[in-house]
């Protein structure tokens, strides 16, 4: 982090991370006016490091590495883990399950796990240092490790910088809401009320097309009907096994494969209890951009696993 002289209350200090691309260029501009307007500016440089020579480093680095080593098979405790109030356990999952290769190899697995647990606790200590030096911060978005940092900021008070796609540049202050919370609802929630968005998701979900620009589906009034007695087909659609995983937190389910799993097994099941449906198992994926590589490999091995490859082509 670089130092700034004088007095922290004389200006709005910004800390950005490395912002080298055209866009990213663009979007420090636009924060740094936005800024200017209310009073002086300065902008400052953080990114995350280790703290070698501070004792308190390598009491919470011991204490994380612990932690794994005790509880690495239990999934729940490690999802819960925290550090003075601030959530690492679900950017440890999240940010470990970026790699396809976790799913090849348990013990590729827990190397991931521990890496993420120590990755963690580093951008814990570092964000501390940022929050006490920043007015504002500027965050990519609030995946992956990204989720301390934001934590942080907000239970400090720290005015947060993002861009969300589709709602551009955000501003996200005098919040009570945690990454966790936030994931769990659109970018308007950070602005109404409980009943306010309420109401304003039920008024999204009856009249679609006024709020999403490329919302286009072909007008139907045909009614669907299931008959009990004809054979029907499932399509199960899985997102990326490797993206964005618990972006939403942990809701009994580590990830996307553990869910597609038991969401087979539990068809088979009916399956077994009623003969006359045929279930069909497609892999639906986005394909998007970086994972469409590794994500069928992955899917394949489930099929595989399960014994239906051949019917779900």
């Amino acid at each position: 982090m670089k130092k700034i002289g004088g007095n922290k209350d004389l200006l709005n200090i910004i800390a950005f991370p490395d912002m080298n691309s055209d866009l990213e260029i663009v979007i420090k501009d636009a924060i740094l006016k936005k800024c200017e307007a209310h009073s002086k500016c300065r902008e400052v440089k953080y990114k995350f490091y280790f703290k070698w020579f501070s004792l308190s480093t390598y009491y919470l680095m011991i204490k994380s590495v612990m932690f794994c080593l005790i509880n690495y098979r239990n999934e729940e405790k490690i999802t819960s883990y925290e550090i003075d109030g601030i959530n690492l356990g679900i950017p440890i999952y999240s940010a470990t399950y970026r790699s396809y290769k976790v799913y090849d190899s348990k013990l590729y697995l827990f190397y991931r796990v521990l890496m993420q647990f120590i990755l963690s606790t580093r951008e814990y200590i570092n964000s501390l240092d940022i929050v006490s030096l920043a007015h504002y911060v500027y965050i990519k978005d609030i995946t992956y490790r990204n989720n301390i940092l934001f934590d942080i900021c907000i239970k400090n008070n720290i005015k947060v910088f993002m861009r969300t796609y589709p709602y551009s540049l955000v501003c996200c202050h005098d919040l009570q809401l945690t990454s966790r919370e936030i994931g769990k609802y659109e970018y308007p929630r950070l602005k109404f009320s409980n009943i306010e968005y309420d109401a304003y998701m039920t008024e999204r979900l009856q009249n679609p097309k006024k709020f999403i620009s490329y919302y286009s589906p072909g007008l139907s009034n045909e009614v669907l009907s299931l008959n009990e007695s004809e054979n029907l087909s499932v399509l199960i659609y899985a997102h990326s096994f490797t993206d964005a995983q618990l972006s939403k937190g942990y809701d009994g389910f580590i990830n996307v494969y553990d869910w597609i799993e038991y969401t087979i097994d539990n068809l088979l099941t009916k399956k077994e209890e009623k003969t006359g449906r045929n279930y069909v198992y497609q892999n639906a994926l986005t394909e998007p951009y970086i994972f469409k590589t590794s994500d069928p490999t992955t899917f394949k091995k489930l099929t595989f696993k399960k014994n239906f490859y051949e019917n779900s082509k």
